[in-house]
């Protein structure tokens, strides 16, 4: 047993080597049938390598909106480089409009997402509702970028709304899928797109943190009281490598709030459980999208 051990810890070690050496250049990475280019220090890789299902909610809740409308037209805030939609997109009846203000991702962006989905429209901004008091500047690490409103580090930026977006995009003004993840500042996100949200009620896919400085706790529990509002009823939990937690019911929601509270205190330990949370809300009209999150995300799944 001691030697299985043994061997077990230099496999892990051997590749965790090869992953960081490999990170540093521009390299292939696939992505179910589609097959993107990652940047020098882009992590994806490395990630999904340690948490296979990072990312399974988007290709899980994307399938099934497909199947039930006969095709998916989504909007992804903050592409990144296109990995999430590269999970999105299964076929040609696949609309997806992609929003990236970042330089550094948005030209590998369009390269990536052309390559499997050619009719993608591509909107190169930083989007939020500018009513955060502080100039916002945004701060781009390895693979990843966030903007921080008042920050004194960074490039400051101009922000967008959603609605102002989506305005001038007639072709998404009826989207069924709204996915956002913008390392924090997903609330003002959610906000600058309050009136296609309260018109529409697509599904929508963001990240919760109130550890971040750009969505601390109380704009964590506006962004929820605003879907609450807006006829949101149904919440999906998942923690930040993908597994599905809970689903909660509108009566139930005020223990999003307790889950809000558990991140901050986990926050202080030395080996934290949980980062943040990925939230799925669907509106009464997609139950049946929840069952099938219920059914292909529970235990027992792939």
């Amino acid at each position: 047993m001691a030697k299985r051990t043994l061997a077990e810890r230099i496999r892990r070690a051997a590749a965790s080597l090869w992953l960081k050496a490999r990170s540093r250049f521009h390299r292939p990475y696939r992505i179910g049938a589609h097959v993107i280019v990652l940047p020098p220090g882009h992590a994806l890789d490395k990630f999904r390598a340690h948490h296979p299902g990072y990312e399974r909610p988007i290709e899980v809740i994307s399938g099934l909106i497909a199947e039930k409308y006969n095709g998916l037209t989504a909007i992804d805030v903050g592409a990144n480089v296109g990995d999430t939609a590269a999970f999105m997109v299964k076929d040609a009846r696949c609309r997806l409009l992609c929003v990236e203000g970042n330089p550094r991702f948005s030209t590998l962006l369009q390269q990536n997402v052309r390559a499997f989905c050619p009719q993608a429209e591509f909107e190169l901004a930083y989007i939020g509702d500018g009513q955060s008091g502080a100039a916002p500047v945004v701060e781009t690490g390895a693979g990843t970028a966030r903007i921080v409103p008042g920050g004194d580090k960074g490039q400051a930026v101009k922000l967008v709304s959603l609605d102002e977006v989506l305005a001038r995009r007639g072709a998404f003004q009826d989207a069924q899928f709204l996915k956002i993840d913008t390392d924090g500042f997903d609330p003002d996100v959610l906000r600058s797109g309050a009136a296609f949200i309260a018109r529409r009620r697509p599904v929508v896919f963001f990240e919760m943190d109130p550890c971040q400085p750009s969505s601390p706790y109380e704009k964590c529990a506006e962004a929820l009281e605003q879907l609450l509002a807006a006829g949101y009823d149904t919440f999906h939990v998942f923690d930040n490598a993908g597994t599905h937690m809970m689903r909660l019911t509108r009566e139930q929601s005020p223990l999003l709030r307790q889950l809000l509270d558990y991140i901050i205190l986990n926050s202080r330990l030395k080996k934290r459980a949980v980062y943040y949370y990925d939230i799925c809300a669907l509106s009464e009209a997609d139950r049946d999208i929840s069952d099938g999150i219920v059914e292909a995300c529970g235990p027992g799944t792939g």
